[in-house]
């Protein structure tokens, strides 16, 4: 090829003598026949000499033609071939370049699929987990509401009982005021009596009634047994606001889960939130970088519209999932909990009062026996001694002999009083004390009352 292309250049490296023109050789003929005049006998030889050198001379600068275009083809083929080899290594490189990003794209697609169906399921999972706590936070409300008529409708059966139990200590009062009244009168008949010494002696009359007097010692039994009935009332009471604190209680424990739920399904939501964030970012590199390959392959501008159809679905979905947050966070549960929360509160009070009512039960409940016992010792007191061997009395209750107080009798005729289920509640410490409330019972209802108190803390601070 190198010779070649110098033969191109310079045609006279083929032979050593220059290449004729057919010019030069047609001159010298005819110049040397002018001089030789003897060989005009040979021109017509000579210019056919002549014609076919000229030819020849034609022919051979035809042929260096020729072969000059021959060379510069050769040349020409070979940078064609050179150039088709270069393209073809160029076309490879971009083939496997575009191959490789394809794959690339491809992975990064697989990749944003995956991700879509993982936060499609967990936004599944979190729809279902809300709709989970709507069920559970409706029949929460149901119940609370049914719980709360119940509460109502128990707070007004413990007023009505306790309204009773005090008109029945009123009662039991104004008997033993008509008890004093008739002792009273007893121990002026008695004073009267001694002093004009009229037979017979009232230890007669002691002894035909029993003691002192049937109807006088009737009255103090009615008192006492009053004041039991009462008492009994009061524990009644007092059962049932442990019941309703325990009501309560349980309430609280039910709005604080349904509050857990709640809070649960709102975090559900942020991370599905976030998930979609993350899906749409990459979703929308993933389309830039397919719209810049797209013009290299075939199928680059079907995986662009696939993939800019996909993210808009994501959206849709991620439009969809903000709606249902915010139709949860609409839903009201937080003002239901917290409306729960108040009447939780209302109900409190309504227990503080009822704890005061049964306060002033007991200190009524106390002065009443007191009373009546200060009446039975006054009574003891103003009897005579009986005869040696009493008459048997068929009186129904029994009346007792003179040898027996009168809370003796009122013991023998009382009802045997019901055990207590309330042994660590304030009435328990009421009864230890002999119902006396300024015997320490004022300190065993203050601290239940402190016990509530500390609790509507706590739900408050909730």
């Amino acid at each position: 090829s190198k010779e070649n292309m110098e033969t191109t250049a310079n045609p006279s490296v083929l032979h050593d003598e220059p290449v004729p023109q057919p010019e030069v050789v047609a001159s010298s003929f005819s110049s040397s026949s002018l001089e030789n005049p003897s060989s005009s006998v040979n021109d017509a030889s000579a210019e056919t000499i002549h014609e076919l050198e000229v030819e020849m001379a034609r022919l051979r600068h035809e042929l260096y033609a020729k072969r000059r275009e021959a060379t510069v083809a050769t040349r020409l083929q070979k940078e064609a071939q050179t150039l088709a080899e270069q393209t073809t290594k160029d076309t490879n490189a971009i083939v496997e370049d575009y191959k490789r990003q394809m794959a690339q794209l491809q992975k990064q697609t697989d990749e944003a699929v995956q991700a879509k169906t993982n936060a499609t399921k967990e936004r599944d999972q979190a729809r279902d987990e809300a709709e989970r706590a709507k069920t559970e936070a409706a029949t929460f409300t149901a119940a609370a509401r049914d719980s709360e008529k119940q509460a109502n409708a128990a707070a007004e059966d413990a007023r009505l009982r306790l309204r009773l139990a005090e008109q029945r200590a009123a009662d039991a009062e104004a008997e033993q005021l008509r008890a004093e009244e008739e002792l009273a009168e007893l121990r002026e008949s008695s004073a009267t009596g001694v002093a004009d010494a009229v037979p017979p002696s009232p230890s007669a009359d002691v002894a035909r009634s029993g003691s002192f007097g049937g109807d006088a010692d009737a009255t103090p039994r009615r008192a006492i047994a009053a004041a039991a009935t009462a008492r009994d009332e009061r524990d009644a009471a007092l059962i049932r606001v442990g019941a309703l604190e325990r009501e309560l209680a349980v309430l609280r424990r039910e709005s604080s889960e349904a509050e857990n739920r709640a809070a649960n399904a709102e975090a559900g939501q942020s991370r599905l939130e976030n998930e979609l964030a993350e899906l749409r970012r990459k979703v929308t590199g993933t389309d830039a970088t397919m719209s810049q390959q797209g013009s290299r392959g075939g199928d680059g501008d079907g995986d662009v519209a696939a993939l800019r159809s996909r993210a808009e679905a994501a959206e849709n979905r991620l439009a969809n999932a903000e709606a249902e947050l915010g139709e949860l966070k609409r839903s009201g549960q937080g003002d239901a909990v917290r409306k729960l929360l108040l009447e939780v509160e209302d109900m409190s009070a309504e227990l503080e009062s009822l704890w005061s009512d049964n306060c002033a039960l007991g200190e009524a409940l106390g002065e009443a026996q007191a009373a009546a016992r200060a009446a039975m010792q006054q009574a003891q007191a103003a009897s005579l001694p009986p005869p040696a061997t009493p008459p048997q009395s068929t009186a129904t209750p029994r009346e007792g002999t003179a040898e027996e107080t009168l809370d003796e009798v009122a013991l023998h005729d009382a009802p045997p009083p019901a055990p207590s289920p309330m042994k660590e509640t304030a009435a328990f410490a009421l009864d230890k004390n002999g119902g006396d409330p300024t015997n320490g019972g004022e300190d065993a209802y203050a601290t239940v009352l402190s016990g509530i108190h500390q609790k509507l803390q706590l739900v408050r601070n909730v």
